[in-house]
């Protein structure tokens, strides 16, 4: 890795460029005056000092006592640990105060999400939110980090579908392989991870091979756009657990069989509460009365 990249990472990690760049230095050349680093940096003394005295009361360097104020490095797995402690009690206080106010009602809208970051997130708080079904279609990466919160589905009693593209195996969860995952894994150029949460929220993500970065990705609580999906996905799920059957010519009898089964465990949605007005829903309720008669 070269200097560029580490500084970068530092930056990333909230340092400003020139507390990367003495932090990077004091790595190989600790202990060092401030009047050394400033003269093998090219920097000027005055921002220097300046700088040394911040990263000494953020934890990432020690200075010592004498005349010389000589600076040692903190060792990178030290400040690590100290940056992360520092962000637990932030998010905890700001966990605090945020919970305390109101959300906004949702809406019908569709929101863009720009990185995998904002796709993760939203992703976890579907996952965390759902309260009957979910239908997932996802490529390996997404599984790999998703894998363990769709497994705590399971002991939530919530109902889950997934369409694979390798071999997965996850108790109480009805999982299919697309028939043709060899070729679309060859030929795809990046990772899809789309997310139907009781069939009223969904989310689609398009993202790069190594999962570096969004190509599209979007979000919407929008309940008719998301029951369509839904829908569509169930369909698709259904048709890959079927297909060995139909390809094998397996007698209508057994296909019919293991149709129902799959209903059963994983019933159709009917449409959101969003999309029924009273009356509808009155009227929905009496068919349903009467098909039962």
């Amino acid at each position: 890795m070269h200097d560029i990249d580490v500084i970068q990472s530092l930056v990333d990690l909230g340092f400003s460029g020139l507390e990367a760049r003495v932090y990077l230095y004091l790595l190989g050349n600790s202990p060092a005056t401030g009047y050394n680093i400033a003269k093998k940096l090219g920097k000027p003394v005055s921002n220097v000092y300046s700088v040394i005295k911040s990263m000494e009361e953020k934890g990432l360097l020690l200075v010592d006592e004498s005349d010389k104020r000589l600076c040692r490095v903190v060792p990178p797995l030290e400040f690590l640990r100290t940056m992360e402690l520092h962000f637990q009690n932030r998010k905890r206080k700001a966990k605090e105060y945020l919970e305390g106010i109101p959300l906004p009602e949702l809406d019908n809208r569709v929101y863009q999400l720009s990185t995998p970051e904002q796709v993760y997130a939203k992703a976890e708080m579907m996952l965390s939110q759902c309260k009957k079904s979910l239908l997932i279609d996802i490529f390996p990466f997404p599984m790999k980090k998703l894998k363990s919160r769709i497994e705590s589905l399971s002991a939530k009693k919530r109902t889950v579908a997934i369409h694979v593209y390798e071999d997965v195996v996850i108790p109480g969860v009805l999982i299919t392989k697309h028939r043709h995952f060899k070729r679309i894994m060859k030929t795809w150029t990046g990772q899809w991870l789309n997310i139907a949460m009781d069939s009223s929220e969904l989310l689609l993500a398009y993202m790069s091979y190594d999962d570096s970065s969004v190509i599209h990705a979007v979000w919407s609580p929008n309940p008719t756009v998301s029951w369509a999906f839904h829908t569509n996905a169930y369909s698709d799920i259904l048709l890959s657990a079927l297909i060995n059957s139909l390809e094998s010519n397996a007698p209508s009898s057994e296909i019919l069989e293991k149709y129902t089964e799959l209903i059963e465990r994983f019933p159709y949605s009917e449409a959101p509460h969003q999309l029924l007005s009273e009356d509808k829903k009155v009227g929905a309720v009496n068919c349903h009365k009467e098909k039962k008669k």
